[in-house]
């Protein structure tokens, strides 16, 4: 998978916990925009889908 290099801003206290869980930085922070990408599609089919089934 071809990657981008991206520099973010962390709150000092976020950053000590992500160092805790890991040393992939990188690949944690990765996994966790892909699960919150997914949340956001999943609620925004929800909701433009809201009402469309009915009994």
């Amino acid at each position: 998978m071809e990657t981008v290099k991206v520099s973010i801003s962390l709150p000092d206290d976020l950053w000590c916990q992500i160092k805790e869980i890991g040393d992939n930085v990188s690949g944690l922070i990765a996994q966790a925009m892909r699960d919150y990408v997914a949340r956001v599609r999943l609620d925004r089919a929800l909701e433009e889908t809201a009402g469309a089934w009915t009994d």
